[in-house]
């Protein structure tokens, strides 16, 4: 399973989505310690209501509205 960050710039993350009636997506803005982490699944996943055109995913909406967002794949390790 692959998991990814979202970079908004060199010293920026994201921390958190809020979504906006279902399509819009409003991001809080963190440093890397407080990135969100996001599971590939969570991010194709299709979504959408009857007044929207199309067939889109979460991801696509992300850089519909963010262009300049940077999908980072991560590796998740347990540190014990």
């Amino acid at each position: 399973m692959k998991r990814y960050i979202l970079k908004v710039d060199e010293s920026s993350y994201v921390k958190s989505i809020n979504w906006i009636i279902v399509t819009l997506p409003a991001i809080k803005i963190g440093n890397f310690d407080d990135a969100l982490v996001f599971e590939e699944g969570y991010l194709n996943e299709v979504i959408g209501h009857s007044g929207y055109a199309k067939v889109v995913t979460r991801k696509e909406l992300i850089l519909e509205q963010y262009p300049t967002v940077e999908f980072v794949k991560v590796n998740i390790v347990i540190d014990e």
